[in-house]
């Protein structure tokens, strides 16, 4: 698809605001994260970026309607998994966001613990369904 290498070019080396996750280590996260979310499953990720998706007005009014924000987390990195027999695998695309607040995402099933340096960044839409054909890409291949 190398059509659409530019678009995700653009996503993970364009201009991006950095941003500070959280600065413990993974065992203090970990143990954090099992208090906190004692009934969630979770995921401590590094090198990570939160996307802000730009919809179309009728696209943003669906994923509102569905308790959704169009924010994606990707991440490089997964440095901790508490559910072993469904692994997060890097680099991880997560479906949109319902909460960011902190250092934590929450997206689906899981809650991701944001850990040490990150960015934000807007992304157009084209850009992210090539990032996640690429990524699915990588899995199918390897």
């Amino acid at each position: 698809m190398q059509r659409d290498d530019h678009l995700v070019s653009e996503l993970l080396y364009g201009q991006a605001q950095p941003l500070c996750g959280s600065g413990l280590d993974d065992a203090s996260l970990i143990q954090i994260a099992k208090t906190e979310f004692a009934d969630r499953a979770f995921c401590i990720v590094r090198n990570w970026m939160i996307l802000d998706i730009m919809l179309p007005d009728n696209e943003l009014q669906e994923v509102v309607a569905a308790g959704q924000h169009p924010i994606v987390l990707l991440a490089h990195e997964v440095t901790y998994d508490s559910q072993p027999s469904q692994p997060c695998r890097a680099p991880l695309v997560t479906s949109y966001g319902e909460d960011l607040y902190g250092c934590f995402f929450e997206a689906g099933p899981k809650m991701y613990v944001l850990a040490g340096r990150g960015a934000r960044r807007y992304a157009a839409k084209p850009a992210l369904v090539a990032l996640v054909q690429i990524t699915t890409e990588a899995y199918a291949y390897g």
